[in-house]
């Protein structure tokens, strides 16, 4: 199976919902002018940000060099 093929479902899905909404009529426009649904998405964004800083926190420490070290090593270990 090719891999690409699961993206293509992806946006013929995405496109079908699209559809979808407005035919019930949905604006999705409307949705994206919408204040709370902004702060809300603002919130999972800034959560998400810590949850990034966090778990990169480690990388973060070692230097540039150490981390192509490491890396060189695994390629041709």
């Amino acid at each position: 199976m090719n891999k690409s093929s699961g993206f293509f479902k992806i946006i013929i899905i995405l496109v079908i919902a699209v559809i979808a909404l407005s035919l019930m009529g949905f604006s999705l426009g409307d949705l994206a002018r919408n204040e709370k649904i902004k702060e809300n998405f603002s919130y999972i964004k800034n959560l998400g940000a810590k949850a990034w800083e966090k778990m990169t926190a480690p990388l973060r420490k070692q230097s540039n060099a150490e981390i192509f070290q490491e890396w060189q090593g695994s390629l041709y270990s």
